[in-house]
């Protein structure tokens, strides 16, 4: 089976249509929240954090 044929077939079921189109909603919103910076943040001492931290 092809990709396109994969595609054809995803497209062609309701269900899985359906789930698609809700994950690639799901990231684009995640995408356009991400760029929303939130307030009384200090992005000096998150980025210091975020450096020193080797988990994060």
């Amino acid at each position: 089976m092809t990709i396109g044929q994969k595609i054809k077939t995803v497209f062609s079921d309701r269900f899985l249509r359906r789930r698609v189109i809700f994950m690639l909603g799901i990231f684009v919103l995640f995408r356009l929240l991400a760029a929303v910076p939130v307030p009384g943040i200090d992005t000096l001492r998150l980025e210091q954090f975020l450096n020193n931290n080797q988990f994060f």
